[in-house]
């Protein structure tokens, strides 16, 4: 007879600060770039300034709200993908039964 699966989970909030985290300073760090060179991550930063309102390239205060922008996306984000997985990864499966001391 097989043994058991374990139920392995993923932190939904880890994955969520983590993805926040990421995105954030990426998003931060291309409107820095874009404010200290001509034309890098201009493009980029316009069309995200499209759905992330305020985000701008060339501005302090665009890659200020880049930041504020990409966290809260990016938590959303990973906080969905987090639950999403735990909520499949054992569809159907029965618990594992607890493991003898």
């Amino acid at each position: 007879m097989a043994e058991p699966i374990e139920r392995r989970c993923v932190c939904s909030g880890g994955l969520a600060l983590a993805a926040g985290i990421v995105w954030g300073l990426g998003l931060f760090i291309v409107g820095i770039i874009s404010i200290h060179t001509p034309n890098y991550g201009h493009e980029f930063a316009r069309v995200l300034g499209s759905v992330y309102v305020g985000y701008a390239p060339g501005t302090w205060a665009g890659a200020w709200l880049g930041l504020a922008w990409g966290f809260g996306d990016g938590f959303v984000a990973g906080l969905l993908v987090g639950w999403l997985y735990n909520l499949f990864c054992c569809w159907g499966r029965k618990p594992a039964p607890p493991k003898a001391p």
